[in-house]
């Protein structure tokens, strides 16, 4: 499930500041990955990202392209925060 990868990968974690319209909407927790080429963020599912969003984490700006649900036993549980450089 998304709760047991984000206990498992806990030592992954970074903390972003989610960025919208210029203004920071939320501080949350997500752990960075790379599959095919494409970067992306997992955030907990249900977490308010939408593309166009800027990601603030350790120091690096980061644009949001695309998100999308990662599904588990048929079950939305992450969200895949598609991004590219600011």
């Amino acid at each position: 499930s998304g709760k047991t990868y984000f206990i498992d990968f806990a030592d992954s974690i970074v903390s972003y500041d989610i960025q919208r319209d210029g203004a920071i909407i939320a501080s949350l927790g997500g752990i960075p990955n790379k599959e095919s080429g494409r970067t992306y963020v997992h955030f907990q599912y249900g977490a308010d990202i939408q593309p166009g969003d800027v990601l603030i984490g350790s120091g690096i700006r980061q644009i949001v392209s695309s998100v999308e649900t990662d599904v588990f036993e048929g079950k939305p549980e992450l969200l895949m925060a598609f991004v590219k450089p600011a």
